[in-house]
């Protein structure tokens, strides 16, 4: 075999590499952008985001819970599942 006959599929590679981007790029650029008020409303909860500091994935100093992270069992828990 020689490079001739890996030429349609390199051709055809590069065809479609540059579709792809092409295709990206293109969808970015004729997206329609309509913030509205709607839109950037807190969540349906009324809370605002927040932005995460570092890896934390939950702010250490959340009251949001009425269980504290410090409990072990659901016995010390207000909010225990079940009778």
């Amino acid at each position: 075999m020689t490079l001739n006959d890996y030429l349609p599929v390199l051709l055809l590679t590069v065809v479609v590499a540059i579709f792809a981007v092409f295709s990206f790029v293109a969808s970015n650029l004729l997206a329609p952008r309509h913030p509205t008020p709607a839109k950037l409303s807190p969540y349906e909860s009324g809370i605002e985001p927040v932005s995460v500091i570092g890896n934390e994935p939950f702010p250490s100093g959340s009251t949001s819970s009425p269980c504290s992270s410090s409990s072990s069992t659901w016995s010390r828990c207000s909010c225990s599942p079940g009778p």
